[in-house]
């Protein structure tokens, strides 16, 4: 997770621990805080504790391979039932980058591929170049902690949903039913709630209008079981705080733009850099 001092979290998957250590060393001085993983299993649990924005890594015809990084690209769309994450862009130093450029490009993944011999310090100064700090500087965004209010069912989902968010600077507390939500609310105000249907429960009508009622102003991101369950309801179904509505699986890059536009945190600034596939000179 992004602390006061870093602006960012970056993975290095790799054997190679002196080459490790030099990368960790530059990002460390570049303000990101970075995790070293050598195998597949490991880089998933780290995406799952600290969902990096990019990764570092070696192609090196050994661990990770070219499989096991569309492995764990694909794992981030449909590892979670619940919830699809974007696909963090990959940076690989090759030793012959040609050999790997042509099978990227056919599968289309976002991984940029660098000469082994421009070492540590290119691979952390394409990263930064492209992956510009977010415009509030380093930290929290303003507006405090916890201004999200996450009300899902399953704990597992909502613990790796608020993981994520910090992850971008938005802070958040999950709630499980609609009592648990209620009591949260009258504890500390939220400023966005995203919050389930809850409506084959039968407290579920009531939950809407007590939030209604004593939350008139509150933005709600409603969550639906699927496209087709909203596009059965009847606007008047849902609260009238209603400031947009999403499908599961929860498209986690959509949650975060909506927020940002709600919580009035500026976007992080576009990649002025290259496209992904491709040598660099």
């Amino acid at each position: 997770m992004r602390s006061s001092d870093t602006v960012g979290h970056v993975l290095i998957w790799m054997r190679d621990g002196a080459l490790a250590a030099r990368l960790r060393a530059e990002l460390a001085r570049a303000r990101y805080a970075s995790a070293w993983v050598a195998s597949l299993p490991e880089a998933i649990a780290a995406f799952d504790l600290h969902f990096p924005c990019a990764v570092a890594c070696t192609l090196q015809g050994r661990t990770p391979s070219l499989m096991d990084l569309e492995t764990l690209l694909a794992y981030q769309s449909i590892g979670h039932p619940g919830l699809a994450l974007p696909p963090a862009p990959v940076w690989a130093l090759a030793s012959r980058p040609e050999a790997y450029a042509r099978e990227i490009e056919a599968l289309d993944l976002p991984v940029r591929l660098l000469p082994a011999d421009r070492g540590a310090q290119a691979c952390v100064a394409e990263i930064c170049r492209t992956l510009r700090p977010s415009a509030w500087g380093p930290g929290s965004p303003p507006g405090g902690e916890e201004d999200v209010l996450l009300a899902l069912r399953d704990a597992r989902e909502a613990r790796l949903l608020e993981r994520y968010l910090a992850s971008a600077g938005i802070g958040a507390r999950a709630a499980a039913t609609p009592r648990e939500t209620l009591r949260r609310l009258r504890e500390r105000p939220a400023r966005v709630l995203v919050s389930e249907a809850f409506d084959e429960r039968r407290d579920g009508q009531s939950y809407w209008r007590e939030i209604e009622e004593g939350w008139a102003g509150l933005p709600v991101l409603f969550i639906a079981a699927s496209a087709e369950r909203l596009g059965r309801l009847s606007p008047l179904a849902l609260p009238r705080g209603t400031a947009g509505a999403l499908c599961r699986p929860i498209p986690a890059a959509g949650l975060t733009a909506a927020l940002r536009r709600l919580l009035r945190i500026a976007e992080r600034e576009a990649a002025g850099a290259p496209p992904w596939i491709g040598t660099s000179a």
